[in-house]
């Protein structure tokens, strides 16, 4: 059974799971050298809310989570680029990873950097991938860093 905290509202399997709370907002994320990659990330956003099937976000203090029964897609703001997190089954050269890491015998987190919309539309592919693939996870708190 799902556990949600009460104070930073992540969801656990483990109630009364351990945990660091912390409250943090697009703003926080995007605060700084990184805010000139807020606009950026509300155009795939916005691209995202009609592309994709329904999805809440989460803002960790590593960037904003995008999440249904679990996570399926990270973006981090860097200073000089936004980074997209995405599961896959398998290493997909042809993406064009900055890096990957393996997670077990069938996934893959990829990590691609992208500082315009030009790479929107194969990016939004290869999330929807992601959120498909991860509908069979269970609900649980996992970081997808690398």
């Amino acid at each position: 059974m799902a556990w949600t905290c009460e104070v930073c509202g992540r969801i656990f399997t483990q109630k009364d799971q351990p945990h660091a709370c912390a409250s943090h907002s697009l703003e926080t994320n995007f605060s700084g050298v990184k805010a000139k990659w807020l606009p950026l990330y509300q155009r795939l956003l916005g691209k995202a809310t009609v592309d994709l099937p329904e999805f809440t976000e989460f803002f960790p203090a590593t960037g904003v989570m995008w999440r249904h029964s679990a996570t399926f897609a990270e973006i981090k703001c860097k200073q000089d680029a936004l980074e997209a997190l995405f599961f896959s089954q398998r290493l997909r050269p042809e993406r064009n990873p900055t890096r990957h890491l393996q997670t077990s015998a069938n996934r893959v987190i990829h990590v691609v950097e992208f500082v315009d919309e030009t790479i929107f539309a194969d990016l939004m592919a290869w999330i929807l991938e992601s959120y498909r693939l991860t509908l069979t996870n269970k609900p649980r708190n996992s970081a997808m860093t690398p």
